[in-house]
């Protein structure tokens, strides 16, 4: 039997009906066994924006859900990069339980690798952190 957070994933398009039983379903499984107490309303809402963000992969759409629930954060970029097949570009964010693959053109103009982005779940949506890693760091004594 599918959880309501599955059977709302499944409608998305963010995950399979039928699980396979791996790593990475057995996480997936993990985190949507986090999410039974939420409403269907709110699970939709994090799956349509999700959708609308580009998130790629079963884990990275339960990460990103998890932490939209969770609500407003502050992520770092890892790395932009570019899918050979279709030259389609995708940022891929750093968040604790796994990476977490977005559309590079959702994320804030002239993103790179290292920057921090603050998700507003009310928007859906990325921006630039106001204190970005180099700012803090230069803001150690002795640092100008």
């Amino acid at each position: 039997m599918m959880s309501k957070a599955h059977e709302v994933f499944v409608a998305a398009g963010l995950l399979p009906q039928e699980m396979p039983v791996n790593y990475t379903f057995d996480r997936v499984r993990e985190v949507l066994a986090g999410l039974g107490a939420r409403g269907e309303d709110e699970l939709r809402a994090a799956a349509e924006s999700a959708t609308r963000l580009g998130v790629r992969g079963p884990l990275a759409a339960a990460v990103f859900v998890l932490h939209h629930l969770s609500g407003g954060h502050e992520v770092e970029v890892d790395r932009l990069a570019v899918n050979e097949g279709t030259g389609e570009r995708f940022g891929v964010l750093v968040y604790p339980e796994g990476e977490v693959t977005v559309g590079a053109a959702n994320l804030p103009e002239g993103t790179g690798a290292g920057a921090r982005l603050r998700y507003d779940p009310a928007a859906g949506s990325y921006t630039a952190a106001q204190n970005t890693a180099t700012e803090r760091r230069d803001a150690l004594p002795g640092r100008s």
